[in-house]
């Protein structure tokens, strides 16, 4: 997707904005959705094990699957969308990326009830700091004419996420049955690694120009 670079009138680089550099910057905010959802998905999939092995109800992994994760994602969601407003977005993603990546992890070594839903709100917590400050972002880098476009190709790191979750919550069963069960499964999902290269990739993205104007838009008021 190639269109003229804005000018930097925020004193941040716009270095590879608007350019073959704003498709890479697509790429990583994807591929940080992506995990996004996969945390998000892997309690539903290991209910049942979860269940059995923490002594917990239907109603109980609701509360984990659905409130505690959502009540803490939409509260937070507000106050993290302000501070990619005024701090550094890229740094943003970066750390709630570990945070959560941290949180999921965590979860595979809760014994009751209480301590996996303190790490389910870290989850929420952590993935509330992803799309704000990703929509921000990619605003900056892709001028009006094809920003409808890109957000949509973001947003399908949604369904790419929740695919992948079902599918590795699923391929991992038999591998895990008798050994590590489902706290072994919950800590492969985050592929610590591979979360960590990732969170490193984000923080080196450039700064785009913040706000900056692109040539032929207009503003609305």
């Amino acid at each position: 997707m190639q269109q003229n670079e804005p000018s930097d009138s925020s004193g941040e680089s716009a270095d590879g904005v608007g350019g073959r550099y704003a498709n890479y910057v697509l790429i990583v905010l994807i591929i940080v959705y992506v995990f996004n959802f996969i945390d998000r998905q892997i309690l539903s999939i290991l209910a049942e094990e979860i269940k059995a092995d923490l002594g917990i109800s239907d109603a109980d992994i609701g509360f984990l699957y659905g409130t505690a994760f959502a009540v803490f994602y939409a509260v937070f969601g507000i106050p993290l969308a302000r501070l990619a407003d005024t701090w550094i977005r890229k740094d943003l993603i970066a750390i709630g990326l570990g945070f959560w990546s941290l949180m999921t992890a965590l979860s595979g070594t809760a014994r009751n009830f209480a301590s996996l839903a303190t790490f389910r709100f870290g989850v929420g917590v952590g993935e509330a700091s992803a799309s704000p400050a990703a929509f921000s972002m990619l605003s900056d880098y892709f001028s009006p004419r094809v920003r409808a476009t890109v957000l949509a190709i973001y947003s399908s790191g949604v369904y790419i996420g929740a695919g992948i979750g079902v599918f590795l919550g699923g391929s991992s069963a038999a591998s895990a049955a008798g050994s590590s069960g489902w706290p072994g499964r919950a800590r492969r999902a985050t592929a610590p690694r591979t979360r960590c290269g990732r969170a490193r990739r984000c923080a080196r993205v450039r700064r785009s120009a913040r706000g900056a104007r692109w040539p032929g838009s207009h503003s609305l008021h």
